[in-house]
This record gives structure tokens, sequence and C-alpha cells, in this order.
């Protein structure tokens, strides 16, 4: 878990950011490096348009499994159906 200076506290607040776009920057942002020995993450419009295009996927594969049914015992996969 990382922690955030006072300073850093201060910026995210007053920017309007949230821990949950934190998260997103974090997890998608593309990681350069920045003077000093430090680590700069950017999230610019092709990290934001690939993760559109991940959501899309995601979307489609919420769909898709809409309906169906997993069949488990003793921790293994027996069967898998779709109810219409």
């Amino acid at each position: 878990m990382l922690k955030f200076t006072r300073h850093a506290e201060g910026r995210l607040r007053r920017r309007g950011w949230s821990e949950y776009m934190v998260d997103i920057a974090l997890a998608y942002g593309r990681v350069e490096n920045a003077p000093g020995g430090a680590t700069r993450i950017f999230f610019g419009k092709k990290e934001a348009q690939d993760m559109f295009q991940e959501i899309k996927a995601f979307t489609k594969m919420v769909s898709k499994t809409t309906g169906g049914t997993l069949i488990l015992k003793d921790n293994c996969i027996i069967t898998a159906y779709k109810r219409g």
C-alpha cells in the first residue's frame, strides 16, 4: 500500500482526485522515469483508450455470461450451462 505525503494529500484533494482515480492511474498508467530517481505515472489519452477497449471487451463478456451457471464439487467445475 502506498503512503501519501501531506503535500500529495492536499494536491489530490484540491485537484479533485478520488482514491479510485489514483488506483486507475496506478494500475493503467504509463510508467516513466522522473528526475531524482523518482517514478512518474502518466495516464493520458492512449492509456484511457486502452482502458475503454478493455471495458468494452469486459462488458461483452459480462453480457455473454449472464444466465450462466457453473456446478462445482470438491473444488472442481463439473459442468456449465446457460439458462435462457
